[in-house]
């Protein structure tokens, strides 16, 4: 039968009563200390390791899940009747740490997924992939998904979320790049933009698919007509206008704007980024 604790690592049962284990105690201590100079769950996990105070006696070794679990037990602070061994505004500044950790990670992961929506290949006008994977640096690689483009992107994820914040920024100071242009001076929609440069690739293949061209041209077509007849887009840019007017500016991540304000996301040779707003105009 596996050994199981009867009591929480830093307690020990002396005479029936739950008692601080001294040297459970001063590790716990160790643990809070670590986390609040800087440490990461692992860093901290491989340090108890080695110092060799097990948290079960079945196995010396230590992981990430071991030490979160000590940084987020209320017991050690007297809950539940348990003998004080962290000080409650240690353990406070703790979850404080933990919780800005977590929402920064959070904001990234959003920021990566909806971008992940809408890149697009400014040079050829296909949809970007990204790696699920990051090199040691942090560094992500996203590529073209047209085998016969060689354009990629390779930054950091806080990098890129910072790119977006900053150019997004300049919306709260002009908001009239939302503005559609009239009638014939009007922008391309950007779904014909795309089909669009579907047709040029197609042409520029030495054997081209005649039908599928023909499609292809038809449904840009009807992709301009329905710019033309259709005021939804530039309503929802009128409403967004107005948001921008009553919020202050926003120095981080924006979801809720950059869901709808902007339309792709365009990456060009050079790790170069712009953004494609919804009235076609873009930020660069």
């Amino acid at each position: 039968m596996a050994w199981q604790r009867k009591t929480p690592f830093g307690y020990e049962m002396r005479n029936g009563q739950i008692q601080i284990c001294p040297d459970e105690a001063d590790a716990i201590e160790f643990i809070y200390d670590a986390y609040r100079q800087g440490e990461s769950f692992l860093k901290i996990a491989t340090a108890m390791s080695e110092l060799g105070i097990r948290y079960h006696q079945t196995t010396p070794e230590w992981n990430k899940n071991m030490v979160k679990r000590i940084l987020e037990n209320k017991k050690y602070i007297g809950c539940e009747g348990f003998p004080v061994i962290i000080a409650e505004n240690i353990w406070q500044d703790v979850q404080e740490i933990r919780f800005d950790k977590t929402a920064r990670y959070t904001r990234q992961s959003l920021c990566t997924e909806m971008v992940k929506r809408k890149i697009m290949c400014g040079e050829c006008g296909a949809t970007f992939s990204k790696e699920t994977a990051i090199n040691t640096s942090g560094t992500r690689w996203w590529h073209c998904s047209n085998p016969e483009c060689t354009c990629s992107m390779k930054m950091k994820d806080d990098a890129l979320e910072e790119t977006i914040s900053g150019l997004m920024g300049r919306l709260f100071t002009a908001p009239e790049l939302l503005d559609y242009a009239e009638c014939e001076d009007a922008p391309p929609a950007p779904e014909a933009v795309k089909i669009q440069n579907e047709i040029h690739r197609e042409l520029g293949r030495p054997e081209f698919d005649e039908e599928y061209l023909i499609t292809l041209i038809f449904a840009c077509a009807a992709e301009k007509y329905a710019a033309l007849s259709d005021r939804s887009d530039q309503r929802r840019a009128a409403g967004i206008k107005s948001l921008l007017h009553s919020r202050a500016a926003q120095t981080t991540f924006d979801a809720e704007l950059f869901e709808s304000a902007v339309y792709s996301l365009l990456i060009t040779a050079g790790n170069t980024i712009s953004l494609q707003l919804i009235s076609g105009n873009i930020l660069t």
